[in-house]
C-alpha cells in the first residue's frame, strides 16, 4: 500500500493502539514499524501466527515478559567497549533468563503452536552468559568477590586492613594512658 492510502486509513493510529498494548518497549517499537502486506502467503502466515498466539494465551495465562528489560542500550555500550554497570549486567541476565524460559515453553508446546515454536528455536539460550553474570554479580547488583582473582585479593587486603585498624582503635580505647582524653 502506498503512504497516502495508509494515511487516509489512519493506519498510524491503529499501530499506536497496538503499540500501547505491548508490555515491552522493543515490541512497541516493532509494532509502530509494521507495514501491511499484499502477499496472500505472507498475510496467511501472519494470521496463523496470531491465531497460535491467541490460542496459547487462552491456554497458558502465565506467559509473559515479566523480568525482561530493553537491554539494547547496554548492548550497544558493550559493543563499543564501554564498561557496563552491575545493574546493566543483572538486567541482561534477567532478560536472558526470561527469554530462555519463553523459548523452553514454546518449544515444549511445539505440537500446539508449531509456528511460534519455530520462532522460539531462533532464541539463543545463552546459558554461558547467564552463568558468568551470575558468578560475578549477585542479585543485589553487587560485584562478587570471586568475579576475578585480582578483585578477591584486593578485597581480602581491604578486610585485613580494616581488621588491623579496628584492632588498633580497640587497643587505644582500652589503653589507660589514652582513656582520660577519650572522656
Amino acid at each position: 500500500m502506498n503512504p497516502r492510502t495508509l494515511r487516509v486509513l489512519g493506519y498510524n493510529k491503529v499501530l499506536e493502539k497496538v503499540a500501547e498494548q505491548c508490555a515491552f518497549s522493543g515490541g512497541a517499537e516493532m509494532a509502530r514499524g509494521l507495514l501491511p502486506s499484499d502477499d496472500l502467503t505472507t498475510v496467511q502466515e501472519w494470521l496463523d501466527e496470531t491465531s497460535e498466539a491467541y490460542k496459547l494465551l487462552e491456554q497458558k495465562t502465565d506467559i509473559g515478559f515479566g523480568g525482561a528489560r530493553d537491554v539494547r542500550g547496554a548492548l550497544e555500550k558493550a559493543e563499543r567497549g564501554a564498561m557496563l554497570m552491575p545493574m546493566d549486567l543483572l538486567e541482561i541476565k534477567n532478560t536472558l533468563i526470561r527469554s530462555r524460559s519463553l523459548r523452553n515453553t514454546l518449544t515444549r508446546l511445539e505440537q500446539t503452536v508449531p509456528r511460534l515454536a519455530d520462532i522460539a528455536y531462533g532464541i539463543e539460550p545463552c546459558d554461558h552468559v547467564i552463568s558468568e553474570i551470575g558468578r560475578c554479580i549477585n542479585d543485589r547488583a553487587e560485584v562478587a568477590d570471586n568475579a576475578s582473582s585480582e578483585l578477591a585479593r584486593v578485597r581480602q587486603g581491604l578486610r585485613q586492613a580494616q581488621e588491623r585498624l579496628l584492632s588498633t582503635l580497640d587497643r587505644l580505647v582500652q589503653s589507660s594512658s589514652v582513656q582520660p582524653y577519650l572522656q
